[in-house]
């Protein structure tokens, strides 16, 4: 063994001892070399300060460098353990000691006042046969663990993984955070807008769909296969019911277009340059001004912007569909199908209890140049074929009138026909007044005339098939009358 030592003093600090290679004035000094001895396993090589036994005492550092240089650049140092052919290379450890305070462990790079500032690379190994060597942080475990931060020179820009396992990603406040994924997707966050965009987009921008503060908009068609609507009774307040007939009104005057959408606008990347159906948001808003929500829009990469830009909230719409088809059910009421008839339909007004009830208007159009449409109410053919019935509902006062009114023309009324069914024995028409105190009246007269009026008269029966005779009542007009008179004569013929 050899030792190199200087000596020891009790009341001075101990002297030192200098190792060091020889200068030379005009070519390189010389090297110095301290290597443990070979062997089978060679010796180990350790630099390190002695222990400080004194209370207050600190141990001395250990400084490793290379020297300065006025020239060119100052010389490397290299930690690094040994190569081996068979087994595991060593490890090379940087670590602080333990302390009673705070330990700590800087790695640092060199500064420079005139290039750019030294490097740190952390390198995982190579294998020509195997996996590479990971490179991992990981902080010091303690009551509470600690974290791996990322940071820019001033901080203001970050990465940390928390002690809980969070990641927390932070930029300047100008600044952009860009995710680069494969085929150049990328996500970036800046100035409070996510956009998702792809290179091989064909829409201007490459965005194809962004978070902003108040609103996410996709600039391609969206697929999702369940849209749910918050909806629970415990998160509502003020709950009313709504005027749904208003509804019904206001929706029956709502139009639907067909349109293309503009160039520019398809270029955005909402459409494409398809004819669609739709409602205008300018027109809705003069009946349905809650359904109508106005922003700018702005979209920088696309060279777009719009201030009052009118939306239509269709959510809104399609729920008050279903009020407007719950009103209309009050009208035109389909009822429910069972084992012996399909379902009924009902046409009524709705009831009402402090005013009066609208009415029902059944007609075919207005014609200006042709014929107007007819209109047949039949029931339909069967084993025993349905009735059609015509009543008027019971009246506190005066009760209401059935009327059948013909045209009017310029030249000849229409007619009116009552006509009872054919078969082998035809049916009876019957004319009666309602048994009461007093029975009203049946009238049968020609209108007023400036001309004589039309007799009225009742075909015969035929005899030779031994059928009773008709009754026929004769309706003439006396001289000095201006209406008809009927005659009660009962004849036979």
């Amino acid at each position: 063994m050899v030792s190199l030592s200087a000596g020891t003093a009790s009341s001075v600090a101990g002297a030192s001892v200098l190792v060091q290679a020889g200068a030379s004035s005009t070519l390189a000094g010389g090297s110095m070399f301290v290597q443990s001895g070979s062997g089978a396993s060679t010796g180990d090589a350790v630099f390190g300060s002695a222990a400080a036994t004194g209370a207050i005492g600190a141990s001395g550092s250990v400084t490793v460098t290379s020297g300065d240089s006025s020239g060119v650049s100052s010389g490397d140092l290299t930690l690094g353990s040994g190569s081996t052919s068979v087994g595991s290379a060593g490890l090379v450890q940087i670590y602080a000691g333990q302390s009673a305070t705070v330990g700590s462990s800087v790695l640092g790079a060199g500064s420079s006042s005139k290039g750019s500032g030294g490097a740190i690379n952390l390198n995982g190994g190579a294998s020509t046969t195997s996996s590479g060597g990971s490179i991992a942080l990981l902080p010091g475990k303690g009551i509470s663990s600690g974290t791996v931060t990322l940071a820019s020179a001033d901080k203001s820009g970050s990465i940390v993984v928390g002690a809980d396992g969070s990641i927390t990603a932070t930029t300047a406040p100008t600044a952009a955070l860009n995710l680069f994924g494969g085929n150049a997707a990328n996500n970036t966050l800046q100035t409070g807008e996510w956009t998702f965009s792809h290179a091989e987009s064909p829409i201007s921008g490459n965005v194809n769909f962004r978070m902003q503060k108040d609103r996410i908009v996709s600039h391609v068609p969206a697929s999702f296969p369940v849209s749910t609507t918050p909806s629970d009774r415990r998160i509502k307040t003020e709950i009313e019911d709504v005027d749904q007939n208003d509804i019904l009104h206001r929706m029956q005057s709502l139009e639907v277009k067909q349109y293309r959408y503009t160039k520019e606008w398809q270029s955005i990347g909402h459409v494409n340059d398809d004819v669609v159906r739709g409602v205008i948001a300018q027109q809705v808003a003069e009946t349905f001004p809650e359904y109508i929500h106005r922003s700018d829009y702005h979209f920088p990469e696309k060279n777009f912007t719009m201030g009052q830009f009118h939306e239509v909230n269709k959510h809104l719409l399609t729920i008050d569909l279903l009020a407007a088809m719950q009103a209309h059910h009050r009208r035109f009421t389909v009822g429910r199908n069972n084992d012996g008839s399909t379902a009924s339909i009902q046409i009524t007004t709705e009831d009402a209890a402090n005013k009066a009830t609208g009415d029902v208007v059944v007609r075919s159009g207005e014609a200006s140049s042709q014929n107007s449409g007819q209109m047949l109410i039949q029931t339909g053919d069967g084993v025993h074929a349905g009735s059609i019935l015509m009543n008027v509902g019971t009246a506190q006062e005066t009760s209401g009138s059935i009327r059948l009114i013909s045209g009017s023309s310029t030249s000849n009324g229409g007619e009116v026909h009552v006509i009872s069914g054919g078969g082998v024995k035809s049916g009876a028409i019957h004319l009666k007044t309602a048994e009461s105190y007093k029975s009203g009246g049946i009238d049968v007269s020609t209108g007023v005339s400036n001309q004589d009026s039309v007799v009225i008269r009742a075909a015969m029966s035929l005899a030779r098939l031994n059928y009773p005779a008709a009754k026929v009542w004769l309706v003439e007009k006396l001289p000095s009358a201006l209406e008809p008179v009927l005659l009660l004569q009962d004849q036979s013929h």
